[in-house]
């Protein structure tokens, strides 16, 4: 006899991560989607919809090409998901780094998905900096402001007008290379497509509701 979950079986639809996220953000407006625990700043759903558009069209004019990685060195706030978000929502791929990692540690995982952005905080700039030079990555932007980096603000401040809308991303391409912890040998990336991260989504979704 088969093992099966008492939690009803899901459909996945066929859907990128981005337009799973927002396609009914509309619907919650005014409610608050995000807050940050230092500053208690709130940023409503339709907050996070022009942020994500914004962050999009502004890359889009830099030059940001489907497909192309961004790695986030930085500890959580409210503008690293939007960050993500608003990659993903172009069809970049973002991957996540240790905020702890060593300058080599950060080097070794660059050289392994070759990024062409780095986002860091103002506490992992300096290493972000060092590691970007040893793996030749000239974009690096930070989370507030440091010397040496353009502020992620920059790509807040876009009007939004340049967000690209005949990007084609399918759920089957990679949104997410997270890494291992290495407790049995190096960090390893593991590839997560779309359809994986909206998968995971609704399975969390129909656990709590």
């Amino acid at each position: 006899m088969g093992i099966r979950s008492r939690l009803p079986e899901i459909t996945v639809p066929e859907v990128d991560v981005a337009t799973y996220l927002l396609d009914n953000i509309d619907l919650y407006a005014d409610c608050v989607a995000l807050v940050d625990a230092k500053t208690d700043t709130r940023f409503t759903f339709a907050d996070v919809k022009d942020n994500v558009r914004r962050i999009g069209s502004a890359l889009t004019r830099l030059g940001f090409k489907k497909g192309e990685v961004v790695c986030m060195y930085s500890s959580n706030s409210p503008e690293y998901a939007l960050i993500v978000m608003g990659v993903l929502s172009v069809g970049g791929v973002i991957t996540t780094s240790n905020p702890t990692y060593t300058k080599d540690e950060l080097s070794k995982q660059l050289q392994i998905v070759r990024p062409q952005y780095l986002m860091a905080a103002p506490e992992t700039a300096e290493k972000a900096l060092q590691a970007a030079s040893e793996n030749e990555i000239k974009n690096v932007y930070v989370f507030g402001h440091t010397p040496g980096c353009t502020s992620v603000d920059n790509l807040l401040r876009d009007d939004g007008h340049a967000f690209p809308s005949d990007v084609k991303i399918s759920p089957h391409e990679v949104a997410i290379i997270p890494f291992s912890s290495g407790t049995t040998g190096l960090p390893k990336g593991v590839m997560l497509t779309h359809r994986n991260i909206v998968g995971n989504l609704l399975q969390m979704k129909s656990a709590t509701c």
